[in-house]
């Protein structure tokens, strides 16, 4: 039984000598402990928010506890070292199984809490009451006209709604108030609280009232570019050509994109679909719109070259021709060359620098050009040329044929 004990003992021998009696003294614990749990935080019955902490207490009355142990919903049970923080949890419904060992391996009957966790702030509407006229993007009040705050919570409920006219004098909302009596914009700050005190706060310009309808949008879209194909960045500028694609970019996290438009060169104002290209070339800015679904409008500008034009290149042979010769099979005179006469390839562009030259000798496969080329090969030679840039513009000489001796 789990209760302390005496346990006494002593030995006869063969002629009747006894031992003095021995004693020990000893507690039987077959009492597992107990554990209890409590929540530090907010929290409203099982409602609790991801601030709120869970904070677990154990005792035994025998051995000690030797360690407590928990797991979240079906994660590995942990060893329980200090209060249990639950802001990585996302919003529903959790559980908690906690129990505890004490000193002698009796082990508890698991326990289980279940809560639910509330991240989400109440939403707050606003709307317009009363006298109200639209134009130019711009809604004008009277003095009778009020504002109303509506409110709702997913979970928890409403706690309070508080707002601000002008960042002054945060008031309780009971009731549709009126605004201040003075003319200008007006703005208002407003937030709900719920009963687990998660909040957001919200700005809200009355100049963009829409439809008696508050949805906050005072940020006008993200805007962006990018260059779809060959590209090169030199001296601070970027080069293209006329095969890259422009590509415009908007987003909106509130209302939404409504519109991206464009300006070439300060031209005409253009609506933005899909990716374009220019043709001609020279120096181009472009200058972008994003406009959202509450006509915030964001601008920028960027600009580029447009090289279409491929390098020139040049040839030169490492020594003076010995004489020139006429064959039936070539249509021209031919320059004569010696044996091991070397072709050295190079290539100028006026914009970007040039990338690769190509050379291939009698119609062979075509060669990367790393270095001067050995010609010794006897009779009639000819070439091929090839240059790209960095954009990938290209340029080709015709071939030529000279004559090997």
């Amino acid at each position: 039984q789990d209760r302390s004990y005496s346990y006494s003992y002593y030995a006869v021998d063969n002629v009747g000598n006894k031992e003095e009696p021995n004693s020990i003294e000893f507690v039987v614990d077959i009492t597992s402990p107990q554990t209890s749990h409590s929540v530090s935080g907010d929290m409203l019955n099982e409602m609790l928010s991801p601030r709120s902490k869970i904070v677990l207490e154990s005792s035994d009355n025998s051995s000690g506890v030797k360690s407590t142990h928990y797991k979240i919903d079906d994660g590995a049970y942990k060893l329980y070292t200090q209060s249990i923080s639950l802001i990585k949890l996302e919003e529903g419904s959790h559980s908690i199984t906690y129990y505890s060992k004490d000193n002698v391996d009796n082990t508890e009957e698991k326990n289980e809490y279940s809560f639910y966790i509330d991240r989400t702030a109440p939403e707050v509407v606003a709307s317009v009451e009363g006298d109200q006229y639209e134009t130019e993007g711009k809604i004008y009040a009277s003095s009778r006209t009020k504002i109303r705050l509506e409110s709702n919570d997913n979970k928890s409920g409403v706690k309070e709604v508080l707002y601000k006219i002008n960042g002054k004098d945060e008031t309780v909302y009971n009731e549709p108030f009126e605004l201040p009596q003075e003319s200008g914009e007006k703005k208002i700050t407003f937030y709900g609280s719920d009963k687990v005190e998660n909040n957001f706060k919200t700005l809200y310009d009355q100049s963009s009232l829409k439809n008696k309808a508050i949805s906050l949008d005072l940020t006008a879209p993200k805007i962006g570019f990018e260059f779809k194909g060959d590209k090169c960045i030199s001296r601070d500028t970027t080069f293209i050509s006329s095969k890259t694609l422009i590509s415009l970019s908007a987003i909106d996290t509130e209302s939404g994109v409504k519109s991206i438009s464009y300006k070439i060169n300060g031209g005409v104002e253009r609506m933005y679909n899909e990716p374009f290209s220019v043709k001609d070339e020279g120096f181009y800015e472009i200058e972008f719109y994003g406009l959202d679904q509450v006509n915030n409008k964001e601008s920028a500008t960027f600009s580029f070259i447009n090289d279409n034009t491929g390098p020139v290149i040049e040839t030169i042979l490492s020594m003076e021709p010995v004489g020139s010769i006429s064959l039936d099979e070539a249509k021209n005179s031919m320059a004569v060359y010696s044996s091991g006469v070397k072709l050295y390839l190079g290539a100028t562009d006026g914009v970007v620098d040039t990338e690769f030259i190509y050379y291939s000798i009698n119609d062979a496969k075509e060669v990367l050009y790393t270095k001067p080329v050995n010609l010794a090969q006897s009779g009639i030679t000819s070439f091929r040329v090839r240059a790209l840039d960095k954009l990938g513009n290209e340029s080709e000489l015709d071939p030529s044929q000279i004559f090997i001796k």
